[in-house]
């Protein structure tokens, strides 16, 4: 049952939480050519332009600010910001160019993603990283500095740019807050082995000096496959996921987000090329899927799943037994068939699902949906996977166009929710989790 804790506090000066992110910066998710823009309950689809033909990205990343109007997206090899926004021949459109200083850089746009993090300490910074193509041992990870409050806000590309983490990884990464609210951890994985390194983040810069954690099966299975699959940390930086192709393995893990230290593996064996993974709002449950199986243009029935597994018990027997198959997805007679793609969690805490119906090349014969989970933090049924949710104008007639953009986890926490925050208001606080607790201690900075 999900638990609400209530407080009213009488408010005499403003209070600010330390972790001090609106609900603005993931308003705009733009992939490739489409975009959908969220507006409190609100979600509107507008098509994209990007002034170049390098736009595409099998793992864009994009942000706004706070009060969510759109700043800039990352393709692998190019950043775009804003140029305008209205109706244009192609019905509502945003426009985008290259930013400042804002090409050449060091990643892919076959990586499966890339990422976007706020600088901790200034509020127009942002650091840009950019992970290699799945057959690319160097330059491997490396990042860029963006100040958005250079060219009248449209922002710049600091040098030096494009500099070198390290090498030897896989085409995945993720973020979320340290402990303290101020910090953020930034993790990869290494290739043909069981490493993750974690990246400190502080308001002097990154850490070169990783917390490693030898955890988890060897990415190594199906030569570069192993390198593919999304990863993601559940929102309030307790756990991460991570769908291995190769391995036909999706695995979630305790993360420690005061030491950057992963543990505790549970491993998912029952999908084939498993490709995209997210948690629910409150983190208790993990949604999991594969891009298609058989892989293949010379099989005509092709067959997707979408499954969901209950992290509450921490019994990884009991976690295994939970596992519930959400949808699936069969077609007969295209060759490219008819399957589930990529999930990404909203922060009106619903999950959207790219659905390509069989678009596919040569197969442009039906008309390609975003599925809505609409209750995730529900199980089994109750968590209500609508097929009725926005319609794209287009085929998902390319791999770029079938992957939502990476965000940094943590603006998609909303667990902790306040109203009525002007002075000399009676303030709502309130929490909602399915997990059990003894206490919850606020901490507050004036």
């Amino acid at each position: 049952m999900r638990k609400y804790i209530i407080f009213l506090l009488f408010i005499n000066c403003l209070f600010v939480f330390k972790i001090g992110y609106s609900q603005g910066e993931t308003n705009y998710w733009v992939w490739t050519r489409y975009c959908l823009k969220f507006q409190g309950d609100s979600v509107s689809f507008l098509q994209v332009s990007l002034g170049q033909l390098d736009g595409g990205s099998l793992g864009p990343s994009c942000v706004s600010d706070k009060y969510g109007n759109f700043l800039m997206y990352h393709n692998g090899i190019s950043i775009r910001n804003k140029v305008d926004e209205g109706i244009t021949t192609l019905g509502p459109t945003l426009s985008l160019d290259t930013m400042e200083n804002g090409n050449n850089l060091f990643g892919s746009q076959d990586a499966g993603q890339q990422l976007i993090i706020p600088r901790p300490g200034y509020e127009n910074r942002y650091y840009v990283f950019n992970i290699p193509h799945i057959i690319q041992v160097f330059p491997g990870l490396s990042y860029s500095e963006v100040d958005m409050s250079l060219n009248n806000g449209q922002g710049a590309v600091l040098n030096p740019k494009n500099i070198i983490i390290t090498s030897g990884i896989t085409a995945r990464i993720s973020a979320v807050s340290h402990a303290n609210g101020k910090d953020i951890w930034v993790i990869v994985h290494r290739t043909g082995n069981n490493r993750f390194l974690s990246y400190l983040i502080t308001k002097d810069g990154l850490s070169n000096f990783p917390v490693a954690s030898d955890v988890g099966i060897n990415h190594n299975g199906n030569g570069t496959l192993a390198k593919r699959g999304e990863m993601k940390f559940s929102q309030n930086g307790k756990r991460l996921a991570v769908a291995i192709e190769g391995n036909n393995t999706v695995q979630v893990f305790d993360f420690d987000n005061s030491t950057g230290v992963l543990s505790n593996p549970v491993s998912f064996t029952n999908v084939l090329l498993p490709a995209s993974v997210e948690f629910s709002p409150d983190g208790t449950i993990l949604y999991y899927g594969n891009e298609r199986f058989p892989h293949s243009s010379g099989i005509t029935i092709d067959t997707s799943f979408l499954y969901q597994a209950d992290l509450i018990s921490q019994d990884s027997s009991l976690i295994i037994n939970s596992i519930y198959k959400v949808y699936s997805a069969t077609s007969i007679g295209e060759s490219w068939g008819n399957d589930f793609c990529f999930m990404q969690l909203a922060y009106n805490g619903k999950i959207y699902v790219t659905k390509d119906n069989g678009s596919y090349c040569n197969y442009p014969s039906t008309i390609d949906t975003i599925y809505v989970i609409n209750n995730p933090n529900k199980t089994g049924i109750l968590c209500n996977i609508d097929e009725s949710g926005p319609i794209l104008l287009n085929h998902l007639n390319t791999s770029f166009e079938k992957h939502f953009p990476n965000f940094y986890r943590s603006y998609l926490n909303r667990n902790i929710l306040f109203a009525n925050t002007c002075y000399g208001d009676t303030t709502l606080i309130c929490t909602q989790t399915n997990t059990n607790f003894d206490s919850i201690r606020w901490e507050f900075e004036d």
